[in-house]
């Protein structure tokens, strides 16, 4: 094959979201926001370690539960270190969509078109789209110039259920959004999952704009305490377990 027309693929880091606007993307954005919270625990948790990198705090709270479990056997320590570390989970996801930008249309028609150029070069020819981003910018740039661009799939779709009899004429019928009809086809990867994946413990579903704003969908779900898709470990180890122990990331 010609070097020239080799699939090329890209992986979209932090630095993509952030060239939209630091002031939202970036780890110093989100732990000031959390911060100026009134969870108490998180607040000293931040003052203690003195640092706004979510990761290296994950990591220190995993190191801290497994020296309170097998150094001083104390389980009242344990069960506050993994409450810590669930609700810096829980709140990380809320700041993300708080200062999430409410709506596709906030971003300017612009910079969504020049990204889409930018994307065509790889998606036009059959290169695969990665990203470690839970953010929802890559999906609105996608879904806002579907038609412009080739292998937009994610590998979500609906499956086929068959005719149903007690209508009139028989009408098809769908199920839910899930990942795994488009799977041998897809060409976008979430590879730590992102605001719009959820997993119902038999499937994951993806969030739709369904004449509701896509952000007020999935803000619903998480006060019913369903929480996105996302892989917020610290070490790379538990990351990796993160991974492994679901299906649609760990396909990606």
């Amino acid at each position: 094959m010609n070097k020239e027309n080799r699939p090329k693929h890209i992986l979209f880091g932090n630095g993509f979201s952030m060239s939209y606007d630091q002031d939202i993307f970036s780890y110093n954005a989100l732990s000031n926001f959390i911060n100026n919270t009134d969870n108490h625990l998180l607040q000293k948790l931040f003052g203690i370690v003195n640092t706004t990198n979510f990761e290296l705090i994950m990591r220190q709270l995993d190191i801290f539960y497994k020296l309170a479990v097998e150094l001083l056997e104390d389980k009242g320590l344990a069960e506050k270190i993994i409450t810590a570390s669930a609700s810096l989970k829980n709140n990380l996801i809320g700041a993300i969509t708080k200062l999430h930008p409410e709506h596709i249309f906030n971003v300017p028609e612009e910079k969504s078109q020049s990204c889409a150029r930018f994307l065509k070069q790889y998606l036009d020819h059959d290169g695969h789209v990665f990203t470690t981003n839970y953010d929802l910018l890559l999906y609105w740039v996608l879904m806002n110039n579907q038609y412009q661009l080739s292998n937009v799939v994610d590998g979500f779709g609906k499956e086929y259920l068959g005719k149903n009899e007690l209508s009139d004429d028989f009408e098809p019928e769908y199920g839910d959004l899930e990942w795994g009809p488009n799977r041998h086809d897809q060409y976008v990867h979430y590879l730590h999952g992102a605001l719009h994946l959820f997993d119902t413990g038999i499937a994951v579903e993806k969030e739709i704009y369904d004449g509701e704003y896509l952000l007020n969908n999935i803000k619903r779900r998480i006060e019913n305490k369903e929480y996105p898709v996302i892989v917020t470990a610290g070490d790379g180890n538990l990351k990796l377990d993160h991974i492994l122990h679901n299906q649609y990331l760990d396909f990606c």
